[in-house]
């Protein structure tokens, strides 16, 4: 898995952490089972498993999703003799479309205006995380994309961010986009353009990464 599959990219860490997650929630429920001797019941009795430990029938699905596509990549690799879960699918059920997704919060112009006025103070570290939501409010930047930048990733004059890289989520150490999609270049609107060329004046840099701890 780290060196990627045939003929795709080599998986970001964050990436290999999500499938690490997923087989060990497999893993503690189907234990030390052969895995030549593994058949469908036995991914429908996960499945049935984890609902059952309180975890939702989306996260379920994506598990049975995860340990299916293990068995794929073994049975490519030649280290198992068939692979049972070829054609396996969890089938939905009136269960999973009786109730509505839920909707998820989202702030209105006014909210946002108001946040952004509470984090406006004059420190160092303030103006930091200030500029950080402008960038992630008005350039839709996610905050690994906006950790990751640097300072030649950023042209003022042009009013335009490449975003060529992020950092780690836990580490803060540089690695490469999740996907060749992800690699992208935001024009800034007024808002973000003023942002960025203050703190550049703020933080007294031109090169380097443009947001650190301190």
């Amino acid at each position: 898995c780290r060196q990627g599959r045939k003929g795709r990219a080599i998986l970001a860490p964050n990436t290999l952490r999500h499938y690490e997650h997923k087989l060990g929630l497999a893993n503690r429920r189907v234990g030390r089972a052969n895995c030549h001797d593994m058949k469908k019941k036995d991914l429908v009795d996960l499945f049935d498993r984890l609902v059952d430990d309180g975890y939702s029938r989306t996260t379920a699905r994506h598990v049975v999703a995860t340990v299916r596509n293990m068995f794929r990549w073994l049975d490519e690799q030649d280290l198992i003799d068939r692979n049972p879960f070829g054609d396996f699918r969890i089938r939905r059920t009136a269960r999973d479309y009786a109730a509505p997704r839920p909707l998820c919060d989202i702030y209105t112009d006014g909210e946002v205006a108001d946040i952004l006025a509470e984090m406006r103070k004059p420190s160092f570290a303030a103006t930091r995380d200030w500029t950080i939501a402008v960038l992630g409010v008005f350039a839709g930047l996610r905050i690994g994309e906006t950790l990751g930048l640097e300072w030649r990733h950023i042209d003022l004059a042009e009013r335009r961010i490449h975003i060529v890289q992020n950092a780690h989520d836990r580490t803060g150490a540089i690695q490469p986009t999740k996907t060749p999609r992800a690699r992208r270049t935001i024009p800034m609107v007024d808002r973000v353009h003023r942002a960025l060329s203050d703190w550049r004046r703020t933080a007294h840099a031109t090169n380097g990464r443009v947001f650190l701890s301190s």
